[in-house]
């Protein structure tokens, strides 16, 4: 298994680092630090430049895929139609296209195979009126619904242009890199490490850590919530169990004239307090799991709205919860009961009879 997060270089506004090697040796840096099995990095291109694309005299315009860390992360990887995938070395290079984009630019399903390997002519036009021309190969085609990928170094050199800076790299840096570790047990580690080359890291452990925490605090909120309740449930049912006894006093006298031991009607109580506890865990089962669906849906949506698109169940009734739940419940009922039923068959049968 492997684990890694987006890891940002250092801001100088905001503090300077320790040392200030150029990014590629930071990169090789990093991929020596014990556990790291592979860095990927990405390059931040210029915002929205106007680009389009010549296949073998077909020319069509096309805008470059974005992902965000958590995007890389947390998001399936696309399948690959015909080609291969793009890495993120510092030195890849090609275009992979979505399946949508090149149906757009009129080619078949069948088309895409005979795709790869074809050179790929890139037009490239600033704000400013400068147009510039760049050479890369068909590397890959995907699944994707969205745009086309190009690899680092040729987005190098279109940043190179576009800034007219040779060492923009060395200047700018790139906007993040993924660790992968040998291990989810060398994650912790590596980020450690990181850290210390003042760079800011996270690792899905320590998102899961921080999500952990905030179930905990929220397991002890609703648990003392839960207590509280049932502490009032406790007392509502022997109050109801004693009330029951008051006004049953001379149906309890007429049960034991006729021959009902004190053992019965203690048991006949004791079911009685049992079924008011399993009515009242069968409801709860019931509104829970209704605010279970209600707080899945506004948790994934929150999720989403914060490109962290996990779509899966925080809250889950399992028919093993159901049947602990209702037998706690009815066991709760039974303990809360025994006073009142205790009382109950302590009653003297002619004293029972005389109550009015």
């Amino acid at each position: 298994q492997r684990s890694g997060r987006g890891l940002r270089y250092p801001s100088s506004a905001n503090r300077r680092p320790r040392w200030s090697p150029e990014p590629p040796d930071s990169v090789a840096q990093i991929q020596k630090i014990s556990g790291v099995a592979s860095v990927e990095v990405k390059l931040e291109v210029p915002a929205a430049p106007e680009m389009s694309v010549s296949i073998e005299g077909n020319t069509f315009p096309i805008t470059l895929i974005e992902p965000e860390a958590q995007d890389r992360v947390f998001t399936s990887r696309e399948v690959i139609l015909a080609g291969e995938p793009m890495t993120y070395t510092p030195e890849a290079r090609g275009l992979t296209f979505s399946q949508r984009l090149l149906r757009g630019a009129h080619y078949t399903d069948a088309q895409f195979a005979g795709l790869i390997g074809k050179t790929a002519t890139i037009h490239v036009t600033a704000p400013r009126g400068d147009t510039a021309v760049f050479t890369t190969t068909v590397r890959g085609i995907t699944n994707g619904t969205f745009g086309a990928d190009l690899g680092n170094a040729d987005q190098l050199e279109l940043k190179k242009w576009w800034y007219n800076d040779p060492n923009i790299l060395q200047s700018d840096g790139y906007a993040y890199a993924i660790v992968h570790t040998e291990s989810l047990n060398d994650a912790s580690k590596v980020s450690a490490a990181i850290v210390n080359m003042d760079f800011q890291g996270s690792t899905l452990q320590g998102f899961l850590d921080q999500v952990n925490r905030i179930f905990a605090v929220l397991q002890v909120m609703l648990s003392s919530v839960g207590l509280l309740a049932l502490l009032v449930a406790s007392i509502g049912i022997v109050n109801t169990m004693i009330m029951a006894i008051y006004e049953r006093t001379r149906e309890i006298g007429i049960l034991k004239a006729v021959g009902a031991s004190n053992g019965d009607v203690l048991r006949m109580f004791m079911v009685e307090a049992g079924m008011i506890g399993l009515l009242g865990g069968a409801v709860g089962v019931l509104l829970g799991w209704l605010l279970g669906l209600v707080l899945n849906r506004i948790i994934v949506d929150y999720l989403k709205r914060e490109q962290i698109p996990i779509d899966a169940p925080f809250f889950v009734v399992t028919p093993e919860l159901v049947g602990g739940a209702l037998l706690f419940a009815a066991l709760v009922g039974i303990a809360a009961g025994l006073y009142p039923a205790f009382r109950a068959a302590r009653l003297d049968p002619l004293n029972a009879l005389r109550h009015e």
